[in-house]
Protein backbone atom coordinates (compact mmCIF):
# COMPACT_ATOMS: atom_id res chain seq x y z
CA UNK A 1 0.00 0.00 0.00
CA UNK A 2 3.05 2.30 0.82
CA UNK A 3 4.11 1.84 -3.05
CA UNK A 4 0.86 2.43 -4.51
CA UNK A 5 0.46 5.62 -2.32
CA UNK A 6 3.90 6.71 -3.69
CA UNK A 7 2.88 5.90 -7.26
CA UNK A 8 0.11 7.37 -7.35
CA UNK A 9 1.80 11.39 -5.64
CA UNK A 10 4.33 11.14 -8.37
CA UNK A 11 1.46 10.67 -11.17
CA UNK A 12 -0.01 13.78 -9.41
CA UNK A 13 3.24 15.95 -9.35
CA UNK A 14 4.84 14.45 -12.46
CA UNK A 15 3.00 12.35 -14.92
CA UNK A 16 -0.23 14.62 -14.96
CA UNK A 17 2.29 18.12 -15.39
CA UNK A 18 4.24 16.46 -18.11
CA UNK A 19 1.22 14.96 -19.93
CA UNK A 20 -0.03 18.74 -19.92
CA UNK A 21 3.30 20.16 -21.03
CA UNK A 22 2.97 17.87 -24.19
CA UNK A 23 -0.38 18.47 -25.14
CA UNK A 24 0.00 22.17 -24.69
CA UNK A 25 3.24 21.95 -26.78
CA UNK A 26 1.53 20.43 -29.69
CA UNK A 27 -1.38 22.73 -29.67
CA UNK A 28 1.23 25.33 -30.05
CA UNK A 29 3.43 24.06 -32.76
CA UNK A 30 0.49 23.14 -34.93
CA UNK A 31 -1.09 26.86 -34.45
CA UNK A 32 2.56 28.07 -35.26
CA UNK A 33 2.93 26.00 -38.45
CA UNK A 34 -0.77 26.67 -39.58
CA UNK A 35 0.24 30.30 -39.31
CA UNK A 36 3.36 29.90 -40.97
CA UNK A 37 1.91 28.11 -43.99
CA UNK A 38 -1.41 30.63 -44.07
CA UNK A 39 0.91 33.84 -44.88
CA UNK A 40 0.14 36.31 -47.17
CA UNK A 41 0.23 35.52 -50.29
CA UNK A 42 -0.50 38.55 -52.25
CA UNK A 43 -3.10 40.92 -52.60
CA UNK A 44 -6.63 40.21 -54.21
CA UNK A 45 -6.07 42.73 -56.54
CA UNK A 46 -3.62 40.74 -57.83
CA UNK A 47 -6.10 37.97 -59.27
CA UNK A 48 -9.77 39.78 -59.42
CA UNK A 49 -9.62 43.25 -60.19
CA UNK A 50 -12.24 45.24 -58.69
CA UNK A 51 -13.56 42.68 -56.81
CA UNK A 52 -15.87 44.26 -54.11
CA UNK A 53 -14.68 43.45 -50.90
CA UNK A 54 -15.28 45.67 -47.18
CA UNK A 55 -12.33 45.31 -44.92
CA UNK A 56 -12.63 43.14 -42.31
CA UNK A 57 -14.52 40.28 -43.55
CA UNK A 58 -12.71 36.93 -44.24
CA UNK A 59 -14.20 35.84 -47.38
CA UNK A 60 -13.68 32.53 -49.49
CA UNK A 61 -14.33 33.38 -53.07
CA UNK A 62 -15.79 30.19 -55.29
CA UNK A 63 -16.05 30.16 -58.88
CA UNK A 64 -19.90 30.36 -59.25
CA UNK A 65 -19.98 27.07 -62.28
CA UNK A 66 -18.25 25.15 -59.67
CA UNK A 67 -21.36 25.74 -57.36
CA UNK A 68 -23.65 24.48 -59.35
CA UNK A 69 -22.11 20.78 -58.30
CA UNK A 70 -24.10 19.27 -55.95
CA UNK A 71 -20.96 18.09 -53.51
CA UNK A 72 -19.44 21.54 -53.82
CA UNK A 73 -22.78 22.82 -52.85
CA UNK A 74 -22.63 20.75 -49.79
CA UNK A 75 -19.61 21.01 -48.58
CA UNK A 76 -19.72 25.01 -48.81
CA UNK A 77 -23.41 24.56 -47.29
CA UNK A 78 -21.51 22.75 -44.47
CA UNK A 79 -19.24 25.67 -44.18
CA UNK A 80 -21.70 28.41 -43.80
CA UNK A 81 -22.89 26.26 -40.92
CA UNK A 82 -19.87 26.02 -39.26
CA UNK A 83 -19.02 29.68 -39.01
CA UNK A 84 -22.40 30.80 -39.28
CA UNK A 85 -22.36 33.47 -35.99
CA UNK A 86 -20.02 34.81 -36.97
CA UNK A 87 -20.83 38.40 -38.42
CA UNK A 88 -17.51 38.99 -40.48
CA UNK A 89 -17.16 35.64 -42.48
CA UNK A 90 -18.87 35.80 -46.24
CA UNK A 91 -18.50 32.87 -49.06
CA UNK A 92 -18.99 34.96 -52.25
CA UNK A 93 -19.08 33.97 -55.48
CA UNK A 94 -16.49 34.84 -58.70
CA UNK A 95 -18.26 35.41 -62.06
CA UNK A 96 -17.71 32.91 -64.16
CA UNK A 97 -17.29 33.81 -67.38
CA UNK A 98 -13.64 34.46 -68.83
CA UNK A 99 -14.62 38.33 -69.82
CA UNK A 100 -15.83 39.21 -65.99
CA UNK A 101 -19.48 40.41 -65.23
CA UNK A 102 -21.26 43.87 -64.83
CA UNK A 103 -21.72 44.35 -61.06
CA UNK A 104 -24.83 46.59 -60.72
CA UNK A 105 -24.31 47.54 -57.66
CA UNK A 106 -21.08 49.03 -58.37
CA UNK A 107 -21.29 49.94 -62.23
CA UNK A 108 -17.98 47.89 -62.73
CA UNK A 109 -16.64 45.11 -64.59
CA UNK A 110 -15.29 41.62 -62.22
CA UNK A 111 -12.79 40.36 -63.92
CA UNK A 112 -10.84 37.30 -62.46
CA UNK A 113 -7.94 35.62 -63.47
CA UNK A 114 -8.32 32.84 -61.04
CA UNK A 115 -8.62 28.91 -62.26
CA UNK A 116 -11.68 27.78 -61.65
CA UNK A 117 -10.62 24.47 -60.03
CA UNK A 118 -9.57 26.83 -56.88
CA UNK A 119 -11.03 28.54 -53.76
CA UNK A 120 -9.36 31.41 -52.48
CA UNK A 121 -9.58 32.09 -48.58
CA UNK A 122 -9.04 36.82 -48.02
CA UNK A 123 -8.22 37.63 -44.88
CA UNK A 124 -9.64 40.93 -42.91
CA UNK A 125 -7.38 42.63 -44.80
CA UNK A 126 -8.15 41.62 -47.95
CA UNK A 127 -4.68 39.50 -48.51
CA UNK A 128 -4.72 36.02 -50.07
CA UNK A 129 -4.36 33.46 -47.44
CA UNK A 130 -4.57 30.36 -49.69
CA UNK A 131 -5.77 28.49 -52.90
CA UNK A 132 -7.90 25.31 -52.09
CA UNK A 133 -9.46 22.72 -54.70
CA UNK A 134 -13.07 21.54 -54.13
CA UNK A 135 -11.96 17.95 -52.81
CA UNK A 136 -13.28 16.93 -49.37
CA UNK A 137 -10.05 16.79 -47.96
CA UNK A 138 -9.46 20.69 -48.84
CA UNK A 139 -12.75 21.70 -47.71
CA UNK A 140 -11.65 20.17 -44.46
CA UNK A 141 -8.20 22.24 -44.68
CA UNK A 142 -10.59 25.17 -45.80
CA UNK A 143 -12.34 25.01 -42.41
CA UNK A 144 -9.24 24.69 -40.12
CA UNK A 145 -7.86 28.05 -41.85
CA UNK A 146 -10.47 29.83 -41.53
CA UNK A 147 -11.04 28.75 -38.13
CA UNK A 148 -7.42 30.12 -37.29
CA UNK A 149 -7.84 33.54 -39.59
CA UNK A 150 -10.96 34.32 -38.26
CA UNK A 151 -10.36 36.91 -35.71
CA UNK A 152 -11.12 36.30 -32.31
CA UNK A 153 -13.83 37.99 -30.25
CA UNK A 154 -12.40 39.93 -27.39
CA UNK A 155 -13.71 38.95 -24.37
CA UNK A 156 -13.88 40.67 -20.54
CA UNK A 157 -11.77 39.12 -18.36
CA UNK A 158 -14.40 39.62 -15.45
CA UNK A 159 -17.94 38.98 -16.50
CA UNK A 160 -19.75 40.80 -13.44
CA UNK A 161 -23.54 39.15 -12.85
CA UNK A 162 -26.35 41.75 -11.58
CA UNK A 163 -29.19 40.43 -9.05
CA UNK A 164 -32.30 41.84 -8.30
CA UNK A 165 -32.38 42.48 -4.79
CA UNK A 166 -36.19 43.28 -3.79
Amino acid sequence: MKYFKSIVVLTLLIGFPLVSYYYLNEGFHFRKDALESLKAKGPLADVCNSFPVINGETIVLVHQARQSDKNVQQHLNNVALEFKDESKFKIKSIPSTASGEVDLSLSTKIECTLDDSKMILIDTAGMIRNYYGYSLEDFNELMEDIAIVLPRKVQKDIIEKKYDTK
